[in-house]
């Protein structure tokens, strides 16, 4: 069996007091194989915040894998933010935005979904482009049959049920259709700072491939939206898929129950 922790959110800048060293001793207590990160590390992309989330990542047990989201670039320096908009992640936590994790039992890919600028008003918005999505389908096109495959990205693929109209990554359908084709079984990712999972529609794959969607709670920002800090784990049992919740409570992460998903 192999175990994966989700953290999203962690906006590092804006903390929930006390949060921070109990998720850290919590995640040393449930001792997951690879702790992943979906975005938001910081809450304003300065160089402070990225030290401070680098320093909570060399205490994690075991490996970690962490993808940029729109938080984690510079916000004030728009010079910076327009030629050199990932340098201080670069710099702080990873050179890699697109990290790889191989092990017997899963294939895990990051994609960095943030962008720079967009043809929008709200730069918060993030994109999958066709360069990234074939990159992906290279990465599984290797996998073997016992690896689950799974995608991390910071901004979604699938809304809430309570909040449909909430916006998704652009290039969400094409990029989809083509996880399914690949065997992409799970999507990683946060942004909208409510855990939830859920089959993410698209074309069928010739077989009738489902891919699922996991979201994941803001892991530790005061910037709650109605759901409370929390983070998820998933355990992985050749085809089988089980997701806990565990929810900040009382000054503790909580377990809530495991379901399969899978």
């Amino acid at each position: 069996m192999l175990m994966i922790a989700h953290l999203s959110d962690l906006h590092f800048g804006r903390l929930q007091p006390g949060v921070v060293q109990r998720l850290a001793a919590d995640l040393n207590r449930v001792g997951p194989d690879l702790t992943v990160i979906s975005g938001d590390l910081t809450q304003h992309g300065r160089r402070r915040e990225f030290r401070a989330a680098r320093h909570f990542l060399n205490g994690l047990p075991g490996a970690w894998l962490a993808v940029p989201g729109n938080h984690d670039l510079p916000r004030i320096n728009l010079v910076e933010r327009f030629t050199a908009p990932f340098d201080r992640y670069r710099r702080l936590i990873g050179p890699d935005l697109c990290p790889l994790w191989r092990h017997a039992e899963a294939v895990v890919v990051g994609v960095n979904t943030a962008r720079s600028f967009g043809a929008h008003w709200n730069w918060a918005h993030g994109r999958i482009s066709r360069e990234q999505v074939r990159h992906v389908a290279d990465v599984m096109a290797a996998a073997t049959p016992r690896q689950t495959r799974i995608v991390v990205a910071h901004h979604p693929f699938v809304a809430p049920e309570i909040r449909p109209d909430l916006r998704l990554v652009g290039g969400r359908r094409a990029a989809v259709s083509q996880f399914a084709r690949c065997g992409v079984d799970v999507i990683l990712s946060g942004h909208f700072h409510l855990g939830y999972a859920a089959p993410v529609a698209h074309e069928a794959a010739a077989d009738g491939h489902v891919v699922l969607a996991v979201q994941a709670s803001t892991a530790t920002s005061s910037r709650v939206r109605g759901d409370g800090n929390a983070y998820n784990v998933l355990r992985l049992d050749g085809q089988r898929i089980d997701l806990q919740v565990r929810r900040w409570r009382d000054g503790r992460f909580v377990p809530g129950p495991t379901r399969r998903i899978r």
